[in-house]
């Protein structure tokens, strides 16, 4: 907790006269009496009594640094401007009568309440993570095999390739697409796509199959929704002269969110995605706005 120029010591004895103070008032206290009444029974120093180019005493906002910790640390409360100690802020003061000792216990307090946010953050994104992707996933296999198609088409020309022909869907949703670098008519087909949407990974066999009918001058894609057995994907890895891309439905709603600005807008209802944007918090985890000052070093501004 300590600052530049401000030493563990000082910064203990700081919060220890903020905890006296608040212990006073049971009901709780303005801040701007608090900080006042903390000031009166220190003897700031020279550097504590300064001011800030733009205003304001130094003192104060480094006592408002001091409540950052003493907050997380639950020993003391904010609430529309009026500061009260908590039960545990009683305790703390109590059990640690050296300014030192209180200094360096709020500030492995503080240190706990991050590591415990940062595992509790953690935990909530990979849960809403996995919902959303079990969503995604649920609307894929629900689709009807020509809607998959029409969707698995859109996205290739948004890749820049120029789709030339569709084969009708197969009894487990699978079909095939030829598709060019180049306009229709230019060069021969180049680009040879097999789909598959299905609750079973592709077998070895199916891959044999389709690497047999690339030509080693086109590139082979190979779209399935529930991704490839190890021996299927074994054998594309080991294709040197054929090109040979695997993908499945993470890939394919990737490439869709990748390639959002360049699918023509009237097909995008096909896979209807939209982000969700959170707040990020400053470094204390305060939300941006809040009552309490942003947790930086005040002391460049001393100068």
């Amino acid at each position: 907790m300590g600052r530049k120029g401000i030493t563990r010591e000082r910064t203990g004895l700081i919060l220890q006269e903020l905890l006296k103070v608040l212990w006073a008032f049971a009901d709780g206290v303005q801040a701007e009496k608090a900080v006042e009444l903390v000031a009166s029974h220190l003897n700031l120093t020279e550097h504590e009594r300064g001011e800030y180019e733009t205003g304001g005493r130094r003192f104060d906002k480094i006592l408002l640094f001091c409540t950052i910790d003493a907050v997380k640390a639950g020993w003391m409360h904010k609430s529309d401007n009026i500061w009260s100690i908590t039960p545990d802020g009683k305790i703390a003061l109590e059990r640690y009568p050296q300014p030192g000792q209180l200094s360096r216990e709020v500030s492995r307090l503080y240190r706990q309440w991050r590591r415990e946010r940062e595992v509790d953050s953690g935990v909530i994104f990979k849960e809403a993570e996995a919902q959303a992707w079990k969503e995604i996933n649920t609307f894929i296999e629900a689709m009807d095999p020509y809607t998959f198609q029409d969707l698995v088409a859109t996205l290739l020309r948004a890749l820049g390739y120029f789709v030339a022909w569709v084969s009708p869907a197969g009894k487990d949703g699978g079909m095939a697409f030829l598709a060019w670098h180049e306009p229709e008519g230019q060069c021969a087909p180049s680009i040879k796509v097999q789909v598959r949407r299905r609750k079973d990974p592709i077998s070895g066999e199916e891959m044999a199959a389709f690497l047999a009918s690339i030509n080693g001058h086109e590139l082979g894609i190979f779209l399935s929704t529930n991704g490839f057995a190890a021996e299927a994907a074994d054998l594309a890895d080991a294709e040197d002269n054929r090109n040979i891309k695997l993908f499945d439905a993470r890939a394919l709603v990737d490439l869709w969110v990748q390639h959002l600005p360049k699918i023509d807008p009237k097909k995008r209802c096909l896979l209807p995605l939209r982000p969700i944007y959170f707040l990020a918090p400053d470094e204390d985890g305060e939300p941006i706005g809040s009552a309490s000052p942003p947790r930086c070093d005040p002391q460049p501004l001393a100068q």
